[in-house]
């Protein structure tokens, strides 16, 4: 599957994202007060990915609104570091409508199942706190 539906942006672009951020403010954060440097190379390391991610499925929901992959690949990097920009595009990304020209990338994805949408979701949100929690605790 190369698009995504705004449903599944939503659930797993959307969500890694705003993870992501936090866990690099957490990293932040832990860079004074943790004894451990560990728990704040983790919390980069965790929240790098998470944007990694996040950018994955941007590039999939651009797929579906008919845009090509360098222009979200320049697009979504540029606007995390210029903050009203990138929401803007994570409002268009969330909201905008598939276009025609988008079949060129496949057919539009089936329906999902919303249960199991969110539920991937929730573990995808926990997963990375849960990996994060025994340097958080050992110091």
């Amino acid at each position: 599957m190369l698009r995504y539906d705004r449903a599944r942006f939503a659930a797993y672009g959307l969500t890694s994202a705003v993870n992501g951020i936090a866990l690099l403010i957490f990293a932040f954060d832990a860079s004074f007060h943790l004894g451990s440097k560990l728990g704040m190379w983790a919390a980069i390391a965790l929240g790098l990915g998470a944007l990694a991610w996040a950018g994955r499925c941007a590039m999939r929901r651009g797929r579906d609104l008919g845009w090509s992959a360098p222009m979200i690949a320049i697009a979504f990097p540029l606007s995390l570091f210029l903050m009203p920009l990138g929401l803007l595009l994570i409002g268009f990304l969330c909201f905008g409508l598939p276009q025609p020209k988008a079949e060129r990338f496949g057919l539009a994805p089936p329906a999902a199942g919303a249960s199991r949408l969110w539920l991937g979701a929730l573990f995808g949100v926990l997963a990375p706190w849960a990996l994060l929690a025994p340097f958080a605790l050992a110091s």
